[in-house]
């Protein structure tokens, strides 16, 4: 059972390397942010604190894309629910972003969901 305050609606992923995340804030993209877990409702992303610059809880991502073969390829829209590693004047090390989807379509959710459970439920990790 899950600690209180960390019940999901649905299962989630880590992730290695073999996905990618692409990101855009304000009409940049954050090019070192890296896809650490994912879920049908949300992911975890990983970015330098240099990055972090203008960033807060309550902000959207409006065109967020997963990057793998076997995971839908189409704009997503996602809020930042957290942000942990944030320390006040350090511009160094990495800050881990918690997004939860917006307006997903359920082909989608079932997509991502589908792809999750498959892998959580595999008995070989994925290379």
């Amino acid at each position: 059972m899950e600690p209180i305050g960390e019940m999901r609606r649905f299962e989630r992923l880590s992730v290695g390397p073999e996905y990618e995340v692409s990101l855009e804030f304000e009409g940049r993209e954050l090019s070192d942010a890296v896809l650490q877990n994912i879920s049908a409702s949300g992911c975890g992303v990983k970015i330098p604190r240099t990055e972090a610059d203008g960033l807060e809880a309550g902000l959207r991502f409006n065109r967020l894309y997963l990057v793998h073969p076997a995971l839908p390829f189409v704009p997503l829209e996602a809020t930042i629910v957290r942000m942990l590693g944030r320390a006040g004047g350090s511009r160094e090390g990495y800050v881990l972003l918690g997004l939860d989807f917006v307006y997903v379509s359920p082909t989608v959710e079932h997509l991502i969901q589908g792809h999750v459970a498959e892998h959580l439920n595999s008995e070989t990790p994925e290379s």
